[in-house]
């Protein structure tokens, strides 16, 4: 088993690395533009958006409330909102 979640240590030390690095940045650098009029800070605030809501699916799964199937209209749209304007 301890091979299975092994993911787990590995998200972890990602996460970690991920923490340093957006660590050093400051407000010039969160606010460099990336493609498609993203920015840094954008694509950090999108990957949180996107880990939080698997981490609410996974404690609604826990309660046992059926979690909608998603639609891949509704991603297109959640994502094309956090993008700036």
């Amino acid at each position: 088993m301890a091979a299975a979640r092994s993911y787990i240590a590995e998200n972890d030390r990602e996460r970690r690395r991920l923490e340093a690095l957006v660590g050093k940045l400051d407000d010039a650098a969160l606010s460099r533009p990336m493609p498609d009029g993203w920015t840094v800070a954008g694509v950090l605030a999108h990957l949180a958006f996107w880990d939080q809501r698997i981490v609410t699916f996974i404690e609604l799964l826990k309660r046992g409330v059926k979690i909608p199937k998603e639609d891949p209209i509704d991603v297109e749209w959640i994502n094309e909102a956090a993008k700036p304007t």
